[in-house]
């Protein structure tokens, strides 16, 4: 049955028939046809919505850093994506910093860190005119400021003497310290108490010190003794009993009293906004980066070379492990206590941590794989075709001369 509108011409629907609208220039339809478009039409949106949302998450800003990997090797790519990061948050970037150095790998690669960053911006160390450490054995006073004959301060009046950063060799000493480095951030740098004491006795050659060369094991041979040798007092004899101990501040003299060893202990934990362990350095280092309000490329690193290491040419037994822990009961105390607060500091970093760390550790490995040329031995030359690894390959003593050319010599 059809029926008449003007121009239209209507068909009435029948479960048998099929329906078909006809309003002028509008094509014939049939229902197989109708299905078959309309699929190619929602297809069609499917690809472009695909596309879409594929160009917004890839060119989004705000993309979540902890999740990214670095996939160029050029600096420039690693400053763009560190520039996104460091622009979602509120902070400043810390320029007045105190390193409490310990006689450890780390501690001299985190003072090279330190350099790099300080000599980039400008900033004022306590660095001696005429060598790169204030002092191995005494506690630090304002005094050494004129004793030691330390460069002066940029852009200061000769009677100032405010500096940025510390990171030369010296007893920790903090109210003397605070003085001169005021409202600074406060670090240091421990070792496992066994790994230590083994370093010092292959970096200071203590083996021919104390002429135990003619044994198979030098070191099982100053362990069964240690009192009596360290009372000979041989060439840095002070790092071979609770040497790290010293370095923050606590004489020999404490070192076996429970009650001296513990408040020293606890004014380190307030005197120190952080503590980094060598055994989990890039976490450590995860973690000051983000206190520091630094960015990613400002603690990169290379590794130590082995000829520039503490030959390891002794070897640990069970046996003397535990010696050594009764030996240096006054560090092996320290170290838990600052790896307990460490772990601590991981859990209150939030659930951006593991990625974070995965992050610095593919941006670490890229540098180093685009910097550093290894030979046979483990010791690595420096590619110079890349400004950024030239400057990251400045060794410590490099950047001494450097700091304290600029500082000797502002006025020129």
């Amino acid at each position: 049955m059809s029926y008449m509108s003007g121009d239209h011409v209507y068909k009435e629907f029948r479960p048998s028939e099929e329906r078909i609208v006809n309003t002028g220039t509008m094509a014939r339809c049939r229902g197989f046809l109708c299905r078959r478009r309309l699929r190619i039409c929602l297809l069609a949106c499917l690809a472009v919505w695909i596309v879409v949302m594929y160009n917004v998450f890839t060119n989004h800003k705000h993309w979540r850093y902890s999740n990214r990997v670095p996939t160029s090797k050029t600096p420039y790519e690693f400053e763009v994506a560190e520039q996104e990061k460091h622009t979602s948050v509120r902070c400043s970037a810390s320029k007045r910093v105190v390193l409490v150095r310990t006689h450890t790998t780390e501690s001299d690669i985190l003072a090279n860190v330190l350099q790099r960053f300080g000599y980039r911006e400008n900033l004022s160390f306590l660095v001696p005119k005429d060598r790169n450490f204030i002092s191995n054995d005494q506690l630090f006073q304002r005094t050494m400021i004129k004793d030691f004959k330390l460069a002066p301060p940029l852009g200061q009046s000769k009677t100032t003497r405010v500096y940025n950063i510390l990171a030369s060799h010296v007893r920790f000493n903090h109210e003397e310290i605070k003085s001169v480095v005021p409202n600074a951030t406060f670090i240091s740098v421990l070792t496992e108490p066994k790994t230590h004491l083994l370093y010092a006795f292959n970096l200071y050659n203590a083996d021919q010190s104390l002429h135990l060369k003619r044994y198979k094991n030098p070191f099982e041979k100053f362990m069964s003794n240690a009192q009596s040798y360290v009372d000979k007092r041989f060439r840095y004899w002070f790092q071979f009993h609770n040497g790290q101990m010293y370095d923050l501040g606590l004489d020999h003299d404490s070192h076996e009293k429970v009650r001296a060893v513990a408040q020293k202990i606890n004014s380190l934990h307030n005197e120190l906004d952080f503590v980094l362990l060598a055994e989990y350095f890039d976490e450590s280092l995860v973690i000051l980066r983000k206190k520091l309000c630094w960015l990613w490329k400002d603690i990169l690193y290379f590794p130590k070379p082995p000829s520039e290491r503490a030959n390891d040419k002794n070897f640990l037994t069970p046996a003397l492990e535990a010696e050594i822990g009764k030996w240096n009961w006054a560090d092996s105390v320290l170290y838990k206590h600052f790896n307990e607060t460490l772990w601590r500091e991981i859990a209150d970093y939030g659930p951006t941590f593991q990625g974070d760390l995965q992050y610095f550790r593919n941006m670490k490995e890229s540098c180093w794989k685009d910097c550093l040329i290894q030979d046979s031995r483990g010791d690595y030359t420096v590619r110079d075709n890349l400004s950024y690894c030239n400057s990251m390959a400045n060794t410590e003593t490099r950047l001494w001369e450097l700091i304290r050319h600029r500082q000797l010599y502002q006025d020129q």
